[in-house]
C-alpha cells in the first residue's frame, strides 16, 4: 500500500532555512568571548579566599560523600530560588 502524499512540496530556494540567513553580527560576536577567555583564564589567582567562603570550605572535605550530599542541597536551594521568582512574578 503506498503512503498517501499530504503536500505538494515546492523547491526549496536559497534563504528558505533559518541556517543559510546571516546572523549580523555573528563572526564578530563569536570573536570577542575568545579575546576576553585568555586573560580570564591566565590571570593570577586571588592570594587568599573570599571571607564568607570559609564555613563552606570547613564544611567540605573532598571526599565523594561531600559531592553527593552537596548536590541535592545546592539543587533545592536553588529550586527554591527559582520558585520563589516564579510565585512573586
Amino acid at each position: 500500500m503506498p503512503l498517501p502524499v499530504l503536500a505538494k512540496q515546492r523547491p526549496r530556494r536559497p534563504g528558505d532555512c533559518r541556517a543559510e540567513r546571516r546572523v549580523p553580527g555573528g563572526p564578530e560576536k563569536a570573536r570577542r568571548p575568545g579575546a576576553v577567555a585568555p586573560r580570564a583564564v591566565g590571570g593570577p589567582a586571588p592570594a587568599e579566599p573570599h571571607r564568607w567562603a570559609e564555613p563552606l570550605r570547613r564544611l567540605h572535605s573532598g571526599h565523594i560523600g561531600d559531592y553527593v550530599a552537596w548536590l541535592p542541597a545546592g539543587t533545592a536551594l536553588l529550586g527554591a530560588l527559582a520558585l520563589t521568582g516564579v510565585l512573586t512574578g
